[in-house]
């Protein structure tokens, strides 16, 4: 139980020093990261514009909303009721936060559950892209932190939780059913 306590004071004491080194261009940057990933909105941007330029997309794009649903269900209609850990700026009053306040709790983000979820799907149907998608899934993760809403466990394990949902969605779309015999 000690290690567990001291886990979570270096997960605070992160969450302060990240908070804590603003810049405006920053600031600016990192909001802009935060409101493209609600929802996963920057995913199914790329994923439209691929499906756009290439219609043979469509199965692949349909891995990426099976990843996201997934992400999203997990997410804030399991994990976060269960854990139920209180938002850094509800934790601790002093907490700046530049972006708006969510509602739901703090574990996992959602938005690196996503963002994970969306890169390494998009990926696949990408591969040219992996860099930028990779980049982006980061600077989308640790835009939470920077705004003020999220520890950093918080997107640790929601990228690892949206690791898992691409695999998950890998996995139904390239499962083929066998007929069974009568």
């Amino acid at each position: 139980m000690n290690a567990l306590r001291h886990l979570v004071e270096a997960d605070a004491a992160a969450r302060v020093w990240l908070t804590t080194h603003h810049h405006p261009l920053a600031d600016a940057l990192m909001v802009g990261l935060s409101v493209i990933g609600r929802a996963g909105a920057i995913w199914i941007a790329i994923t439209l514009a691929l499906v756009a330029l290439d219609r043979s997309r469509i199965r692949g794009a349909t891995e990426v909303l099976v990843a996201l649903a997934l992400a999203f269900a997990t997410t804030d209609l399991v994990i976060k009721p269960l854990v139920a850990r209180a938002r850094p700026f509800d934790a601790a009053v002093a907490t700046r936060v530049i972006d708006r306040r969510p509602l739901t709790y703090s574990f996992p983000s959602g938005h690196a559950a996503s963002s994970v979820a969306g890169a390494v799907t998009l990926a696949r149907l990408w591969p040219g892209g992996r860099l930028v998608l990779w980049l982006l899934a980061v600077l989308v993760a640790l835009s939470r932190i920077y705004v003020g809403v999220h520890y950093p466990m918080d997107v640790l394990g929601g990228a690892a939780l949206g690791l898992v949902c691409a695999w998950v969605a890998h996995r139904v779309m390239t499962t083929r059913v066998r007929p069974t015999s009568a």
